[in-house]
């Protein structure tokens, strides 16, 4: 009797445990790739926010801190922007190139798995 009991709660932590990994795989696959970074504003006050709290910066040095990281943000979304830009222009250049090897069903079989892997616009 005992050796059931703790069969069966092995058997309920294992589903748990099955249940919660599941969930997250599927919400980090739908959600972490389908939103847009915030604006670089927007990282700059929550960074300096965070920052300011967890240093006990004063006024001064907060406003120093959102300077030093204004243009960094601004650049590193200049940045994205610019990669985003290419990895289309390449991956137009790759399907393209495949349409030219597969053949019409291939490549639609192609496209539409590859497509899975692209975040949606």
């Amino acid at each position: 009797m005992r050796k059931r009991i703790y069969f069966l709660g092995a058997l309920i932590l294992c589903g748990g445990i099955l249940i919660g990994a599941c969930g997250m795989f599927f919400c980090q696959r739908h959600f972490h790739s389908r939103h847009a970074p915030p604006p670089p504003e927007a990282l700059t006050e929550r960074v300096a926010e965070r920052l300011t709290a967890r240093y006990a910066l004063t006024p001064a040095d907060a406003e120093k801190v959102r300077a030093a990281l204004a243009p960094f943000f601004h650049h590193a979304e200049q940045t994205r922007r610019e990669f985003v830009t290419q990895m289309d222009a390449d991956n137009r250049q790759l399907a393209e190139q495949m349409r030219q090897v597969l053949s019409p069903e291939n490549f639609a079989d192609w496209q539409r798995r590859v497509a899975k892997f692209r975040p949606a616009k």
